[in-house]
């Protein structure tokens, strides 16, 4: 049972699990639409309330844990009802997946074929421990951010900011942008402050948790999108250990 963050598309089922918030949701599914190699991409809307500008000095994310992903590997997004693989757009195809976390929070940095496109979403998943809710439940609470990049200006999501609104928590983010690749730093603090949906959930677990990279390619006119995964969905989630990278699937993390 896992803990979890906002659908970045409603309608949409998604596969990868960020968590036990209303439906177990998450980073990824398959579906029914094939993408053409030139897709045609919809018109892109500036990000929503709580963006900030993107700049152009990467951060280093120096001592950070690697995950190389290989080409042409996405998936649909729009339907879990196929599972054939599909023709990875360069601009939707995660090549490297980078993070760092310490006491004062995570730098992470997706790189992907070609340059990032507006509307693209870049996605950091994590989920801590197991903790225990109630005398029988354990529970795997969720963490990160949905990174939503625009022309200038990019926002960080994650959950629910207020149950009678539904809107989306913002988090605090620097971001910036060059070439390929796109970073992203988020303090602790921000990590720590639970969602509205899932209130319970405990501080950030920054030493040891497991996690995955996405992208979520802008959608094109039919509504269709692909996402593209580190590690491979088939392979469940890598694991951080103080610092030290578990390659998944990371049995040492799974089922504690």
């Amino acid at each position: 049972m896992t803990s979890g963050h906002l659908p970045m598309l409603l309608g949409m089922v998604k596969l990868f699990s960020c968590g036990a918030a209303l439906l177990a949701v998450g980073c990824g599914s398959v579906g029914a639409h094939a993408l053409q190699r030139s897709p045609k991409a919809a018109a892109v809307e500036p990000p929503a309330h709580g963006a900030v500008p993107i700049g152009s000095a990467l951060a280093r994310c120096d001592g950070s844990v690697r995950l190389l992903d290989g080409s042409h590997d996405g998936h649909s997004w729009t339907s879990p009802n196929r599972s054939a693989r599909l023709v990875d757009p360069p601009a939707g195809d995660l090549r490297r997946f980078e993070l760092r976390s310490s006491k004062r929070g995570v730098c992470v940095r997706w790189t992907l074929a070609r340059a990032v496109r507006a509307g693209t979403t870049l996605v950091f998943n994590a989920h801590g421990p197991d903790v225990r809710a109630g005398s029988t439940s354990m529970v795997r609470y969720g963490y990160g951010f949905d990174l939503e990049v625009g022309d200038t200006t990019a926002r960080a999501t994650y959950g629910l900011d207020a149950l009678a609104t539904r809107e989306p928590r913002v988090l605090a983010v620097r971001v910036a942008r060059s070439g390929r690749t796109v970073s992203a730093v988020v303090a602790r603090s921000e990590l720590d402050r639970p969602p509205a949906n899932t209130p319970q959930r405990p501080p950030f677990p920054s030493r040891t948790f497991t996690f995955s990279g996405s992208v979520i390619t802008p959608p094109l006119f039919d509504g269709s999108q692909q996402v593209d995964r580190a590690p491979e969905r088939e392979l469940g989630d890598a694991g951080y250990v103080d610092g030290r990278l578990c390659r998944a699937p990371c049995a040492r993390l799974m089922g504690r």
